[in-house]
């Protein structure tokens, strides 16, 4: 039996990171999970606001979001759903709308319940499914990944029927320089879409690894190498995974375009699940970006960050309790 996928809040993951730019770093030790529908959602509120959206100092996210939110858009028109606008103008309805009639069944998980009439939503969805023709073989011990057995899928080098030689014309090998140093394509869906799996140690940045390995394509080609041959074996690991990711480091900043002065970002997130295995490859994302208005003209006390109480006598210099809350820990939580 097949472990479920692997569920959690970004935050809570230790050796994983969600990032909302191929620009991000490398760091040592750690996985990088990055989608498209954050940057698609980036791109239309940059269309809303006239530009570049300019975040009060200027997070190093937002200046790669504006630099990829500039480019052409990375997937087919009927495999995603971008949206922007405001409450007033029936924003909410409008998306759940489109994405029921566009992608029956998806629920919209990451739209506010409601938004103010001033308030501004940026939503994009994006859904991809590339199916093999003939599914790879599959073993649940088909690899060992740091020491450990995990479940992998792909072309055993025992057997010759009608099935494997089908198996190894979906192999695609564009480079290769060694067991853990090569580039390959596996064929699936119409072939308007790629799926390359590529080893090699990665660059400084993520976008940077990418570029390196898509610059080895077709290295093989009109070569017999170019085939997976008899001798060869392939075995990939399986992947299975939903995670959410809140851009902290975006949420709360003013935003400095005179066209939304007054404005913040409320709210940042994007979810992914993929699914990658021995059948084919399934993404589904989405990404919502929320200023929910300006501020009301009265006063607001908040205590959404850290805050400090203290209790003493009146007029003593000194506490008899004094309590830093920095995190949630302490906090009483909400009612399920």
């Amino acid at each position: 039996m097949r472990p479920p996928p692997l569920t959690s809040d970004a935050s809570a993951l230790t050796r994983t990171l969600v990032v909302g730019s191929v620009a991000a770093p490398h760091e040592a030790g750690k996985s990088l999970i990055y989608c498209s529908a954050f940057a698609l959602a980036w791109q239309k509120l940059m269309g809303f606001t006239g530009g570049a959206l300019r975040l009060m100092g200027s997070p190093p996210l937002a200046g790669w979001l504006n630099e990829e939110g500039a480019l052409e858009v990375n997937v087919d028109e009927p495999s995603y759903l971008a949206c922007v606008g405001r409450g007033a103008d029936g924003i909410l309805e409008t998306i759940r709308a489109e994405l029921a009639q566009r992608f029956p069944g998806v629920p919209a998980t990451l739209l506010p319940a409601s938004l103010p009439a001033n308030g501004i939503l940026a939503f994009a969805h994006l859904s991809k499914r590339l199916v093999y023709a003939v599914p790879f073989a599959y073993s649940d011990h088909g690899l060992r990944f740091e020491g450990v057995p995990v479940a992998g899928f792909g072309v055993w080098r025992e057997g010759s029927d009608g099935i494997q030689e089908a198996r190894r014309r979906q192999v695609l090998v564009h480079d290769y320089r060694g067991p853990s140093d090569f580039v390959i394509e596996l064929r699936a869906g119409d072939g308007q879409d790629q799926i390359i799996v590529a080893r090699a140690p990665p660059a400084e940045t993520l976008g940077e690894t990418i570029r390196l390995a898509l610059s080895r394509r077709d290295r093989l080609a009109d070569t017999p190498d170019v085939a997976l041959g008899h001798e060869d074996e392939l075995v990939v690991g399986c992947l299975d995974f939903r995670v959410l990711r809140s851009f902290e480091e975006l949420v709360g900043r003013p935003v400095q375009n005179p066209s939304l002065s007054g404005y913040s970002l409320d709210e940042a997130r994007q979810n992914v699940h993929f699914t990658f295995d021995e059948q084919g490859a399934v993404v589904d994302s989405q990404a919502a970006i929320a200023c929910f208005g300006l501020p009301p003209s009265g006063r607001t006390f908040l205590c959404n960050g850290p805050f400090l109480v203290l209790l003493l006598r009146r007029g003593h210099p000194r506490p008899y309790l004094a309590v830093w809350v920095e995190n949630r820990e302490l906090l009483l939580a909400a009612s399920p």
